[in-house]
């Protein structure tokens, strides 16, 4: 399944930087937890503080997105928000880095779904649906999209 919706969201472009860490693992990919087994991830060198961002955060399927949209919208977050608002109804946290997720240092409210992660330049997605996950991004693309083109 990681591996199937690594190809779609590559296919969907939303895999644009593929920076490597120190270690050589990947920032950009895709995580499926399968409830109480191990995680699969696509890549499967996928950078460890992502798969630990999910696991803390009891999704069942997590990527990272980084496109055309979202380098347009770090040129339009200055270095001390907090926060992103995407509509009325939807504010998008900004962490510092995905590892302040997984270690606790940094929390998202109940019912999020969506992160900005500020160091590694990419937005956190994740869902308790797999099935769901290639729509969700789809739909936080547009409204990036929509934050982005406004403001240009």
């Amino acid at each position: 399944m990681a591996k199937y919706l690594h190809k779609r969201c590559t296919q969907a472009q939303w895999f644009m930087d593929r920076t490597y860490s120190m270690d050589g693992s990947a920032h950009l990919g895709v995580v499926v937890r399968h409830g109480v087994e191990p995680v699969a991830a696509s890549p499967q060198n996928l950078a460890v503080p992502v798969i630990n961002a999910i696991e803390k955060l009891g999704a069942a399927v997590g990527i990272t997105m980084s496109s055309d949209i979202t380098e347009a919208l770090f040129e339009l977050i200055s270095p001390f928000q907090t926060e992103v608002r995407l509509s009325p109804t939807i504010t998008v946290p900004v962490v510092d880095t995905v590892e302040d997720i997984g270690s606790g240092r940094a929390s998202v409210r109940p019912g999020a779904s969506i992160c900005v992660c500020r160091r590694e330049s990419y937005v956190l997605l994740w869902s308790q649906s797999v099935q769901n996950i290639i729509a969700h991004a789809s739909d936080v693309e547009a409204r990036l999209l929509a934050l982005v083109s406004l403001r240009v």
